[in-house]
């Protein structure tokens, strides 16, 4: 299933909405530092899983935190971090 009732950030296309929100009101972090950091909504499981992640974690939508900077996470998918939406059951 991919999650469609989202929308994109105008401010920063590759986050959806809701993420958008939690990093710059939320979190008081500003458009540029959100760019340069890299962090991405992924609203697809296929997605989540294709970057590492076991079905079990690829809870939709995810919101991609990096843990390292954007060059290092290309050439180590192994250092992004995915939060839960919500508590697993």
């Amino acid at each position: 299933m991919e999650v469609t009732s989202d929308i994109f950030s105008d401010a920063v296309p590759k986050l959806l909405v809701h993420h958008f929100e939690q990093l710059h009101h939320g979190s008081s972090i500003s458009v540029d530092v959100i760019n340069e950091r890299g962090y991405k909504s992924v609203p697809g499981k296929k997605d989540l899983v294709e970057l590492g992640f076991s079905a079990r974690q690829a809870r939709i939508p995810g919101f991609l935190i990096p843990r390292a900077a954007l060059e290092e996470l290309l050439a180590n998918p192994g250092t992004l971090n995915i939060p839960p939406g919500r508590p697993a059951g």
